[in-house]
């Protein structure tokens, strides 16, 4: 799968947001395949790329916070479930009068309080 990132990255010369939303679904294939570790450092490699280039406040962030939220409850890191939930939340109040941000605010939200009463 890393080869499939440097391959994306020599076709779109590259662009970091394209190189991170790879790395998001690179690490979404890890979580699926139950390698936790894989997932977590691609996901973390993402997020670093979507804070430099879009920052906090981006509905990418919230998205990829959110996956990441998913590998640590399934690591049993509740406290960083928890914040990442929070922070998911923080992202979408801020957005909240975007087009369409609305029904992910509902969806994200049913998901942190469904991670949360677990955590």
């Amino acid at each position: 799968m890393k080869k499939s990132l440097l391959l994306t990255r020599k076709i779109t010369r590259g662009d970091d947001i394209v190189s991170a939303r790879t790395l998001r679904e690179i690490g979404q294939i890890h979580f699926k395949r139950k390698e936790y570790t894989n997932a977590t450092s691609c996901l973390k490699e993402s997020l670093k790329i979507f804070f430099g280039r879009k920052g906090m406040d981006s509905i990418e962030v919230a998205n990829t916070l959110l996956d990441t939220a998913f590998v640590f409850h399934k690591t049993e890191k509740h406290h960083k479930v928890i914040y990442c939930c929070d922070e998911v939340m923080a992202v979408y109040k801020v957005n909240h009068n975007h087009f369409g941000t609305e029904y992910h605010f509902g969806v994200a939200l049913g998901k942190c309080n469904g991670l949360k009463a677990i955590a």
